[in-house]
């Protein structure tokens, strides 16, 4: 309609796409509204806090980085704005591609394999060590025998209790989906220093942790001195 007021008349146009001509006067002189304008400045916002989560953060760990900064808004407005502009977790593998060169060689696999040991009484006479193991395969009878034989003692939880690893397991599960399935390393170098910025830089400072009640390892220490 502004376009085009100074050829057809806003009577005309307002009638014919059923606008009120007092809603266009409005829009005329105010062209943004206030909300969208709070929009607008939430989003940089939004996005700040996700690039700096290298896109894992979802709206619930972006409406923590907004209100500890000190803004005031809701979940379900971080939530919309978020979805309005295709900002979401970036979770998930990627496609693989050819890569040239020689694959970098990859740590003997050690499952399934015989344990053995040289000159057991020298090196385990000080004292019993515990081997935490799983049950299944490591509870038959040679391997106790072994264990009895190398002054080794077997130790595992009660069947069914799975919370001996179940930090350990969340753990991986996090670098798994944050970290390791966005790349493809060229190198084993690339990928150690990747996992390292990851813990070292993100996982153990600033990544926001559900257990912790959404705040960051080093928010946690500062309330908590």
């Amino acid at each position: 309609m502004n376009e085009h007021r100074h050829t057809w008349p806003l009577t005309t146009m307002s009638r014919l796409l059923q606008v009120a001509r007092a809603g266009f006067y409005q829009w005329l002189h105010r062209p943004e509204s206030d909300h969208a304008k709070e929009d607008a400045r939430l989003l940089a916002l939004i996005r700040d806090s996700w690039r700096a989560s290298g896109g894992v953060y979802e709206s619930r760990r972006v409406l923590g980085d907004q209100r500890e900064i000190g803004e005031v808004c809701g979940k379900h407005r971080v939530a919309r704005i978020m979805r309005q502009h295709s900002i979401k977790a970036q979770r998930g593998y990627q496609a693989p591609r050819p890569i040239a060169g020689r694959p970098s060689l990859l740590a003997p696999n050690h499952l399934n394999r015989e344990f053995t040991t040289s000159q057991p009484d020298q090196i385990w006479v000080t004292d019993i060590t515990y081997i935490r193991t799983w049950q299944g395969q490591y509870g038959s009878d040679d391997w106790r025998r072994f264990c009895h034989t190398h002054n080794l003692e077997p130790s595992m939880s009660r069947r069914g209790n799975c919370w001996d690893n179940a930090m350990a397991e969340s753990f991986f599960s996090s670098l798994k989906k944050e970290r390791i399935r966005k790349r493809i390393y060229k190198t084993r170098d690339l990928a150690k220093s990747d996992v390292f910025d990851y813990i070292e830089a993100f996982y153990n400072r600033t990544r926001r942790h559900s257990h912790l009640g959404g705040i960051s390892p080093r928010a946690f220490e500062r309330a908590s001195a």
